[in-house]
């Protein structure tokens, strides 16, 4: 990744933008979702915070391809998983 340019990943959070760091299909592209937010985060000047990481996981979930009823039934799941996570980092 060295000699890829920087990534304005943050200025497009910072601007509210909906981005999201995806996979195409992790069995021909030999990634994973993890993989690509380590690739994301080196790409972009003084990298990602937690709740970058967040919003970007969060915006994945919002805009995957997935029937409507059974992603909003997930993405209230992983909502009260990040609540948790969150409540657990105030403690």
């Amino acid at each position: 990744t060295q000699s890829l340019p920087t990534y304005p990943l943050k200025d497009y959070l910072a601007k509210e933008l909906k981005v999201s760091v995806n996979t195409d299909n992790p069995g021909i592209s030999i990634t994973t979702p993890t993989r690509e937010l380590h690739k994301a985060a080196r790409l972009t000047s003084g990298g990602l915070s937690k709740w970058d990481l967040l919003q970007l996981i969060c915006n994945g979930f919002r805009t995957a391809f997935y029937p409507y009823k059974k992603k909003k039934l997930l993405i209230r799941r992983v909502e009260k998983i990040i609540d948790n996570l969150i409540k657990k980092e105030q403690l």
